[in-house]
C-alpha cells in the first residue's frame, strides 16, 4: 500500500547513515525527501540531526553540505525569518568547529558559503582568518575573543585553507601584492600539490597591477 507519510523514511535514512556516514546517495535521498514533502514536522528536528552528525565526525563533508542545504537552500521556515540572527548563529557554529579542527576543508568551505550566499564581504571574517594563517605562537592566545575563537592548542599552522582565504580577502580588497605573497607561500611551502595553480594565480594577480 502506498503511503504519503515520509516520517519513517527519515528514521530509515538515519539508520543507514550509521553504517556509512558519508554515503552521497543516502544524503541526497534525505534532501529530496525533505524538499519534496516540505512538511514542517519533517524539518523540525533536522538541524539537531545534522548537528549530531557533525559532532560525530567534524570532517564529514556530506554533513556540512546538508547543513548548508537545511539553513540556506531550502526556504525560510517558522522561527528563522530573522536572517541576520541565523547568519550570526552559523558563523559562530562554523568558527567553533574550525577552532576544534583547524585544517578541515569542509568547515572552511561552509564559512565561505555563508558569506557568498548572503552577499557578505570576506573581510567580515578577516580577523578570524588571520589567526589561522599565522604560524606564530600568538595565534593560540590565552585571552579568547568569543567572536573569533583561536586555534586549539597543537593546531598545525598556518592552515592552507586559511592562507588561501586571507589571500582572497586581500585580492577582493585590492591588496594584490599581499595576496601574491600568500599565494607564493602556498606554492612553495604550504600547498605544493597545487603549485602550478598558485603560480597561475600569482601571474594573473600581477597582471592586474601593471
Amino acid at each position: 500500500m502506498l503511503t504519503r507519510n515520509p516520517g519513517p523514511e527519515l528514521k530509515f535514512i538515519a539508520e543507514s547513515l550509521q553504517v556509512d556516514v558519508k554515503n552521497y546517495h543516502t544524503w541526497s535521498y534525505r534532501q529530496w525527501l525533505l524538499a519534496y514533502f516540505n512538511d514542517k514536522d519533517l524539518w523540525a528536528g533536522e538541524l539537531d540531526f545534522v548537528d549530531a552528525m557533525i559532532v560525530h565526525d567534524v570532517r564529514n563533508n556530506s554533513a556540512w553540505h546538508h547543513r548548508f542545504f537545511v539553513v540556506f537552500q531550502s526556504g525560510i521556515r517558522e522561527g528563522e525569518t530573522d536572517r541576520d540572527r541565523i547568519i550570526r548563529r552559523e558563523l559562530t557554529f562554523v568558527k567553533e568547529n574550525i577552532s576544534l579542527a583547524a585544517n578541515n576543508p569542509s568547515a572552511w568551505n561552509y564559512l565561505r558559503g555563508i558569506l557568498d550566499i548572503n552577499d557578505l564581504p570576506y573581510s567580515r571574517v578577516e580577523d578570524f582568518v588571520r589567526m589561522y594563517a599565522d604560524a606564530s605562537e600568538d595565534a593560540t592566545r590565552d585571552v579568547v575573543d568569543l567572536e573569533n575563537l583561536p586555534p586549539s592548542k597543537g593546531a598545525e599552522l598556518p592552515c592552507p585553507a586559511a592562507t588561501e582565504f586571507l589571500a582572497d580577502i586581500h585580492e577582493k580588497e585590492g591588496r594584490i601584492l599581499e595576496a601574491t605573497e600568500l599565494w607564493r607561500s602556498l606554492a612553495d611551502e604550504h600547498d605544493t600539490i597545487r603549485k602550478k595553480y598558485w603560480e597561475f594565480r600569482i601571474r594573473e594577480g600581477l597582471k592586474s597591477v601593471k
